[in-house]
């Protein structure tokens, strides 16, 4: 709150805090996510909001970097629907023809941001009014264990934000950095191992892989 209120045009702040909090939901836990990051206050949230309130010219945007998709920040900037916020997301999603699977916590896939009819939605997720399509900007990236070319895709997905933003021109700009990953956590659906025959040759086995993110060799 002190680095948010006390910002100014060109100023800059890092708040050491672990995590920015943005598994945090506004009721609390998201149970269907099965858990909550360490999540317990939604820091970047908080900030948004104070800042919101405190300047009605006040314009606000979040950049959530993380595998992990911001489901409690994202929760409560859809309740908001104001058309002087902006989150935008880029985050792991793995999604698989006839299955469930998906990346922890599910969700944030692109249809949901560009109000696609809900017939072509996958499942759990519904269309987002006009007005909220101005304040959510999901971006996915398919990690390279699902598909190569996983590199090429972030650079694309940090494209299209940076694009959002030069439209949106924010006067607070937040940048939610997950770190609220456990050991394994981002490799838990790789399934590659060195002598796995499939394995593709950019994509560096599990075991070998000190965070065990294996996206490129």
């Amino acid at each position: 709150l002190a680095a948010a209120s006390s910002a100014s045009v060109g100023s800059r702040a890092f708040v050491l805090v672990r995590p920015p909090g943005h598994h945090a939901m506004p009721g609390g836990i998201d149970l269907a996510a099965g858990g909550c990051g360490f999540c317990l206050l939604n820091n970047a949230a908080v900030a948004a909001a104070d800042a919101l309130a405190r300047s009605p010219d006040a314009r606000v945007a979040i950049v959530d970097f993380d595998v992990h998709y911001g489901n409690g920040t994202v929760t409560w900037a859809f309740n908001e629907s104001s058309e002087r916020l902006l989150y935008a997301s880029t985050h792991i999603r793995e999604v698989y023809e006839n299955s469930d699977l998906d990346f922890f916590p599910g969700g944030g896939s692109a249809w949901a941001s560009t109000g696609t009819p809900t017939a072509e939605l996958p499942p759990g997720e519904e269309p987002m009014s006009k007005r909220t399509r101005t304040t959510i900007c999901d971006v996915p990236v398919e990690p390279n264990w699902v598909a190569r070319g996983a590199r090429a895709r972030f650079v694309a997905a940090v494209e299209t934000i940076a694009e959002r933003l030069a439209t949106f021109r924010p006067s607070l700009l937040i940048l939610s950095a997950g770190f609220d990953a456990c050991a394994g956590d981002a490799g838990q659906l790789n399934p590659w191992t060195r002598d796995d025959p499939e394995r593709p040759p950019d994509v560096a086995p599990f075991d070998e892989v000190p965070d065990g993110v294996g996206l490129v060799a």
